[in-house]
């Protein structure tokens, strides 16, 4: 259910920017569907998912990731590390990272 709901509001958020619907893409990262409190950390298959996503289909200009660091359970926290340390490895540095401050 909480993922129904986050995904709604990031939807509405980006809609706000006049960001179409069918171009917003949630990732999914797999450490996140650990269904615990805590989450498990992200692993080579989460890195994958990032990569492929930044290589293969989108290649974006900008980046926008969750940036409100203290949300209870760090996933914001762990999902931008993830990000920087995969944008790190493909030397985007030409790409713009925009943080957000999520809903906590």
């Amino acid at each position: 259910m909480k993922k129904l709901i986050r995904r709604a509001e990031a939807s509405l958020a980006v809609e706000c920017l006049g960001v179409k619907r069918e171009n917003i893409i949630s990732l999914d990262l797999p450490f996140y569907e650990t269904g615990r409190s805590k989450k498990f950390p992200p692993g080579e298959h989460d890195y994958a998912v990032i990569r492929d996503y930044l290589t293969n289909l989108a290649n974006p200009q900008y980046v926008y990731a969750a940036g409100d660091l203290t949300d209870p359970h760090g996933t914001h926290r762990v999902c931008l590390e993830a990000l920087l340390k995969v944008l790190d490895e493909l030397d985007f540095n030409s790409h713009r990272v925009f943080l957000y401050r999520g809903a906590w």
